[in-house]
């Protein structure tokens, strides 16, 4: 059994934002897969959430996208500058945590803290190796390999007995200042959403 810890995108503790759910591709760290992407029947009230989500969205259009532009560039500055310039190390991190810290894995009452705790056991990541990465991402193969390997070699990522790939405990405390910069980009936005549909 392996410890692995979610890298760069920490949990964050559900703050009654629910229409930022339907949105997850604002969000580094993502965890919209490409398999997700197919169309597939959803349930009338998932159906009557995501298209009043929508309507928000773009009723609201001025007010919501120039801050979600600036604070995702604030938070992708932020990661670059802790990836040495390298935002596809940055991404192959992403990829691997998401699978180490993979939402249906992952009790919905976990806060922040309970996320940075030494004590914290985290379940079996989904399996994850250097071509499903690839595939995911469309970064080449070898290109993903030699990711990998630096962030084995900083500590970041380990490898199994099987091959499979997650991320540690030293990425979550070594980018402890790039996940405190992704709550705070999903604090403002959950605040400024909050504000439109008020209004």
């Amino acid at each position: 059994h392996h410890h692995c810890w979610g890298a760069s995108v920490g949990a964050v503790k559900p703050c009654d934002v629910r229409s930022l759910r339907d949105f997850r591709c604002w969000c580094p760290g993502s965890r919209r897969r490409r398999r997700s992407l197919s169309t597939g029947p959803k349930s009338p009230i998932q159906a009557r959430v995501k298209n009043s989500s929508d309507k928000c969205i773009r009723d609201n259009f001025g007010k919501v996208w120039p801050s979600h532009v600036a604070n995702l560039t604030a938070f992708l500055i932020n990661a670059r500058a802790v990836f040495d310039g390298d935002l596809d190390l940055f991404l192959v991190l992403a990829v691997i945590g998401d699978r180490s810290f993979a939402s249906e894995r992952v009790s919905p009452s976990m806060t922040f803290d309970d996320f940075m705790s030494e004590d914290r056991v985290s379940a079996d990541p989904i399996s994850l190796n250097a071509h499903s990465i690839s595939q995911f991402s469309s970064i080449p193969r070898e290109t993903v390999r030699r990711k990998v390997q630096d962030l084995m070699d900083r500590g970041w990522v380990e490898r199994s007995a099987d091959g499979s790939l997650c991320a540690t405990r030293k990425a979550a405390v070594d980018l402890l200042p790039l996940t405190e910069a992704g709550v705070a980009y999903l604090a403002n936005m959950a605040t400024l959403l909050g504000g439109t549909q008020k209004g």
